[in-house]
């Protein structure tokens, strides 16, 4: 298959994975400020679990099967801005894990615990995400 068509897959999974991962962010975020005594929607956290498991975590693992295949075919292991890429992407899927656990945790009465990170979760998806695009648009300037 073309270099083209694995860069349009992984492309097509990353905006998957990133819109998943942003609604993640934003129901763990309203479900996390909530009182203890407001009852948490058990259908609909059901179904963003049911959303997470179905598409947004397959999404990630065809990113990275996909990037992994585009790193291959490029021979651009040792590559800088792919490094930073790479470091970027390993921080954002420990967000993700971090957000799946933190709906899963969501019971009926009962708001979860949050982090730090679970709390500040958006944000660190737009920056991670505005990053890993500069370093691919100008990875020639960063040789």
């Amino acid at each position: 298959m073309d270099y083209r068509w694995f860069g349009s897959f992984h492309l097509i999974a990353a905006v998957v994975w990133v819109s998943g991962l942003l609604l993640l962010a934003i129901v763990a975020g309203i479900y996390a400020g909530k009182s203890p005594d407001q009852p948490n929607d058990v259908s609909f956290l059901n179904a963003i679990r049911a959303w997470n498991r179905k598409v947004t975590s397959p999404a990630m693992l065809l990113l990275w099967l996909f990037g992994g295949i585009l790193i291959v075919k490029s021979g651009d292991l040792f590559q800088p801005w792919l490094i930073m890429k790479l470091l970027v992407l390993l921080f954002l899927s420990a967000v993700h894990g971090t957000l799946s656990k933190t709906i899963r945790l969501l019971a009926p009465h009962h708001p979860a615990q949050t982090s730090l990170m679970t709390r500040q979760s958006k944000g660190l998806i737009v920056c991670s995400v505005a990053a890993i695009i500069l370093l691919a648009k100008f990875r020639a300037s960063l040789l």
